[in-house]
């Protein structure tokens, strides 16, 4: 049996462009910064979805390719997917410093892991800061499905 897996981006609203960007991890397990452009009622956003390494030195340089791509858009941005990281850490606060946390933002509970009795925060929504966050909420529903649960957050575009 082969196992495959990745990241995956699902929109109501038109996908325009992607691009995978594959990110060196030394694992079986490839990491990779997915790119999305999506048109929202005639308005550009760009969309990044992600799963980061556990190896602090690695999760670093991948979040600094990322923060790289960030500075480098113009269109509002959401970035969302497993950070493997703390808030308040070094790999947390690089981010943290160009895009905004949406849990910040909302102040909600939104501990995501282990699905069944989460303690921790390793999933992540972070948007620039021309996007209004109005809630933040972790879906606990089916806990078994994942080891992590979701994480939603309602944003308004303007």
């Amino acid at each position: 049996m082969i196992r495959q897996y990745g990241n995956v981006l699902l929109s109501r609203y038109p996908i325009v462009s992607e691009k995978n960007h594959p990110m060196k991890s030394g694992m079986i397990e490839g990491r990779s910064l997915l790119e999305a452009d999506v048109l929202i009622n005639d308005k550009p956003l760009k969309m990044y979805v992600t799963h980061l390494s556990l190896n602090p030195r690695r999760r670093n340089k991948q979040i600094e390719f990322i923060a790289s791509k960030i500075k480098e858009d113009r269109s509002p941005v959401v970035i969302a997917g497993d950070w493997n990281m703390k808030r308040g850490g070094k790999a947390w606060s690089t981010i943290a410093g160009i895009v905004q946390d949406c849990y910040m933002a909302a102040k909600t509970p939104s501990n995501t892991f282990p699905s069944l009795r989460p303690v921790l925060q390793l999933d992540y929504i972070f948007t620039t800061r021309n996007i209004e966050i109005t809630s933040v909420e972790v879906i606990n529903k089916i806990p078994a499905a994942s080891d992590h649960l979701p994480l939603m957050a309602t944003l308004s575009l303007h």
